[in-house]
């Protein structure tokens, strides 16, 4: 009977006592008083205090420790073990992670995260630079000042619903530091880098790579710099996309991103094997200088124009 009081009366009663005048809804109040922390402290307390009460000859002290233990198990076995299930029932569960962190708040990263934002996608981006983290923010972009060396970004409620990594500063050995120790946190969906000048020079593409064999963060900030444009073309699938993609010069256009029959836009990979993994692309998005097409039954003809 007490444990059922602790937990259906109690517990409740505390939560939402708490939280009032907070954000969190009805829903939510109920999801937290069910599987909200609980157990350290009470069974501290209740151990010290029991042991003293005894020694003091208080009747039936002895029973409070072990009377506490019993809720504190009780309360982790059954709210663990439902908490899934219940989050469904209150529909309080995040339905998916589509969310975007990009490592870097740097020109070309802002103006990425620009479009995106503009798209409904949830994008924060992520620096150690003030000046670039304020600038992120003037533009109305969400945007969090941190050393990824030795902050744990897992502890910013915000970014819960970061289902994909880009790392895009100018700094390769950071990149590979935060798509190595980030990816299981953040990069459930994709883990992207732009690459090391060097390799882009020696025609390496990794797994990981961003957007064109050619874009590094150089050929990426030139462009967004000198043509600070998005442009969407139609696409015949994979093979449409890639034609495509070999007519666009460095200097000029950078594929980035592009939709899938579902309509859903997705981050653009320098690796074709990587691409061939991913949904079939309907539209390419490319950042740059526009291209002319005209499209023809077999493939499309290409026109780069020039000033």
């Amino acid at each position: 009977m007490l444990f059922l009081v602790v937990v259906l009366v109690l517990r409740p009663v505390g939560v939402f006592l708490s939280t009032r005048g907070s954000e969190l809804n009805f829903r939510e109040k109920v999801f937290i008083s069910w599987v909200g922390p609980r157990g350290i402290v009470a069974a501290g307390i209740a151990s010290l205090f029991g042991l003293r009460l005894s020694l003091d000859g208080v009747a039936e002290a002895h029973w409070i420790t072990p009377l506490v233990f019993m809720i504190v198990l009780g309360t982790v076995l059954v709210n663990a073990t439902t908490a899934r299930w219940l989050a469904k029932v209150l529909n309080v569960i995040q339905a998916a992670s589509d969310g975007i962190l990009m490592i870097g708040s740097n020109l070309a990263s802002r103006f990425l995260a620009q479009y995106l934002n503009e798209r409904q996608r949830h994008v924060i981006l992520v620096d150690n630079n003030a000046v670039s983290i304020q600038e992120a923010r003037k533009s109305g972009l969400e945007a969090v000042q941190a050393n990824i060396f030795t902050e744990d970004l897992n502890d910013h409620f915000e970014m819960l619903d970061m289902g994909y990594l880009m790392a895009m500063t100018s700094n390769s050995q950071l990149n590979k530091f935060a798509i190595q120790s980030m990816a299981s946190s953040f990069g459930e969906n994709g883990t992207f880098q732009l690459p090391p000048s060097q390799e882009v020079r020696e025609g390496k593409c990794d797994p990981t790579s961003l957007f064109a064999p050619y874009a590094d963060f150089v050929s990426l900030t030139e462009v967004v710099r000198d043509y600070p444009e998005y442009h969407e073309i139609p696409v015949s699938g994979i093979d449409g996309t890639l034609a495509l993609t070999k007519a666009m010069q460095p200097g000029l256009q950078i594929p980035v991103f592009y939709r899938d029959k579902m309509n859903n836009l997705r981050i653009f990979p320098a690796s074709v094997d990587t691409l061939r993994q991913m949904p079939e692309p309907v539209k390419l998005i490319y950042v740059g200088k526009k291209l002319e097409v005209q499209a023809q039954e077999t493939k499309p003809t290409v026109e780069i124009t020039r000033d």
